[in-house]
């Protein structure tokens, strides 16, 4: 553990991060900046795959690009998203500039967006990508999906909201 001097810090300033620093502003008018950037051993894009219908499977490829020699055992993702084994097999060992290709395929069992990662174990640490996608189903849905107007006096009212989705990725009328 180190610490360093941070000489005249604004006493409740909040410090910021970004890129593995972290950042302090200073009363002075100064910007402190500590830590040094890393790079994953594996670098890559998430992986979107839009609008799936409800039921039906969304497949596509995870390119992840070794940035120094890296060792893959295992990869993986939560449902509603699934990971299949690399076509090069595992373990894999990567030199830098080497890629890997990782199919990945979105089931959604019902409507509205998911958010998941793609999870590789390496020699390193686990070095995780995003996925995601939106479930899509023919139809309307309601928020909330019934409406309870309680005991109520005769000659009273009371007003309850209601929102109406567009749940499928066409046009509903």
């Amino acid at each position: 553990l180190r610490s360093w001097p941070l000489g005249t810090v604004s006493k409740f300033s909040v410090p910021a991060t970004n890129n593995g620093r972290v950042y302090v502003g200073t009363r002075d008018g100064n910007l402190m900046a500590f830590g040094a950037p890393t790079t994953q051993a594996l670098q890559g894009a998430a992986v979107g795959f839009g609008d799936v219908a409800v039921g039906a499977t969304g497949s596509a490829t995870a390119t992840l690009t070794a940035t120094r020699a890296v060792t893959v055992t295992a990869v993986s993702a939560a449902a509603p998203f699934a990971a299949s084994t690399t076509t090069q097999g595992l373990p894999v060992t990567l030199a830098a500039g080497q890629t890997l290709t990782v199919p990945v395929t979105y089931r959604p069992t019902t409507w509205g967006a998911n958010t998941g990662t793609l999870s590789l174990t390496t020699d390193q640490g686990t070095i995780a990508f995003g996925l995601s996608g939106t479930g899509t189903q023919a139809g309307l849905a309601a928020t909330p999906a019934s409406l309870d107007w309680g005991d109520m006096a005769v000659g009273s009212s009371e007003t309850l909201t209601v929102g109406v989705t567009n749940t499928s990725a066409s046009t509903e009328t």
